[in-house]
């Protein structure tokens, strides 16, 4: 039963996220690397979940409904955290070089995603206290998952990324929301 929801669930929820990324940031390119780097982040989250549960917490095996639930809570968390990034690049790219505006986004939204990151994993981490396994297993892997987004995907990973596309990060786009590669000068007053 695990492994027919996994089939069915995972590429759904893929589906549906990366179809609400392309309405939202009317992107292609900007979706498909922002789900990449949420899925990247959920296999962390659970080799670095399996560490700690079998190296240090003893167990021998990770639940099988830990995989679906992880990756429900994962990729949710870490494509808001993803649209609340790249949102504020791509508002700032209209007006800004994009080395420039990827700067100024990931500054502006970094104490947000940061302080929201640490309270969320602190609350998922309360669950590794519970007598239930279960629980337990889901609040490691989650809590290290969104720890892993918080600190490295968002302020280096997608930036990166971002950068490393340039122009096309966010193709296709109307022109009037592609970022520019020069620096639009406004006159002064």
């Amino acid at each position: 039963m695990n492994e027919r929801d996994i089939r069915v669930v995972f590429p759904l929820i893929i589906a549906l996220i990366g179809t609400l990324l392309v309405v939202y940031l009317r992107s292609l390119t900007a979706a498909l690397y922002l789900i990449a780097t949420v899925i990247l982040s959920y296999l962390s989250a659970l080799g670095l979940g399996w560490l700690v549960l079998h190296h240090i917490l003893g167990m021998e095996a990770i639940q099988g409904t830990i995989l679906l639930y992880a990756f429900v809570f994962l990729v949710a968390l870490g494509e808001d955290y993803n649209i609340f990034v790249i949102s504020s690049i791509r508002d700032k790219s209209r007006r800004l070089p994009l080395r420039d505006a990827v700067k100024e986004g990931v500054g502006e939204t970094g104490a947000v995603i940061s302080s929201a990151g640490l309270i969320l994993a602190g609350t998922f981490a309360v669950l590794t206290t519970m007598p239930i396994q279960m629980l337990m297993q889901i609040g490691v892997i989650v809590a290290l998952g969104v720890l892993l987004d918080t600190f490295l995907v968002r302020p280096f990973l997608v930036p990166a990324i971002t950068l490393m596309l340039g122009r096309r990060a966010f193709r296709p786009a109307p022109a009037a929301s592609r970022p520019t590669d020069e620096t639009r000068h406004a006159p002064s007053a």
